[in-house]
């Protein structure tokens, strides 16, 4: 309450949160005795893909307050830089996609129709790539940039990117830190180890609502996390959120279907 009371004190403009810290706010304290007018820019870090949920409570419970839609905007942040993309000042809702989930397994992205088919799995934005910075979409296997409508390693070139870790002569730091591509130029890339795709998509934007052209990124999921299954490549949150929908008993966000996750996983 003390934070969200010195937000509205002070005018603040910019702030910076967590899911975890905003989840907490939502289920211990009424959004009343505040407002948030001033605010246009409510920036929530996010390490891997974001959760639609979250924009949803956010929105709802903070409406009362006077919280713009629009100021709602994710970054992604990563170990080895803190803002690789974000929505801020966009003047945009979250772009959602939903994908072929059979597609995305054999590391396609296809966008559908979400009663096209069953088990369609909804993505959202993770906002766009900033002026100063750039990314690669790279086969982490064989270093070469992916095509379009495939997914791939995330890479980064930025001033706010970390050079290195202090003392450390690891092997797979060099790689972290000097990823090139294969048959390109000697740009040395830090490695994210994050799977993801950009995607373009146009927007109104301004007071025009002109219509701009812009490429999103979309996070899915670390490398590290994803699980192979006879050659297919499954997310653990496309898993439970698949727990979840099917049945109103299972709590959403919940560590049980987590748990049915790493048994449907791992069986033994």
């Amino acid at each position: 309450m003390s934070v969200f009371l010195t937000l509205s004190r002070y005018k603040v403009k910019d702030t910076y949160a967590t899911r975890q810290m905003l989840e907490h706010a939502i289920s211990t304290m009424p959004a009343k005795g505040f407002t948030l007018h001033e605010l246009r820019n409510l920036m929530i870090t996010c390490e891997g893909r974001p959760r639609p949920d979250v924009f949803q409570k956010v929105r709802m419970h903070f409406a009362a307050a006077g919280l713009d839609r629009t100021a709602i905007n994710t970054i992604y942040s990563h170990v080895l830089n803190p803002m690789i993309a974000t929505r801020s000042y966009m003047n945009i809702e979250p772009i959602e996609l939903w994908l072929d989930p059979k597609a995305l397994r054999r590391g396609l992205v296809i966008p559908v129709e979400p009663d096209s088919m069953p088990g369609t799995f909804l993505v959202q934005d993770s906002g766009m790539v900033p002026v100063q910075t750039q990314v690669a979409i790279v086969n982490p296997e064989t270093r070469r940039l992916c095509h379009t409508g495939e997914y791939g390693e995330i890479w980064v070139v930025s001033e706010a990117c970390v050079q290195s870790f202090y003392n450390s002569k690891d092997s797979i730091d060099v790689e972290r830190f000097q990823g090139k591509i294969a048959d390109g130029d000697m740009t040395l890339y830090v490695r994210t180890g994050d799977l993801g795709f950009l995607h373009t998509v146009s927007r109104p934007i301004g007071p025009g609502q002109t219509l701009v052209e812009m490429q999103i990124l979309f996070v899915l999921g670390g490398i590290g996390d994803t699980i192979e299954v006879n050659g297919l490549q499954h997310f653990p949150i496309d898993i439970e959120s698949g727990i979840e929908r099917c049945h109103r008993n299972i709590v959403p966000s919940g560590r049980f279907a987590s748990l049915l996750s790493l048994r449907y996983l791992n069986p033994g």
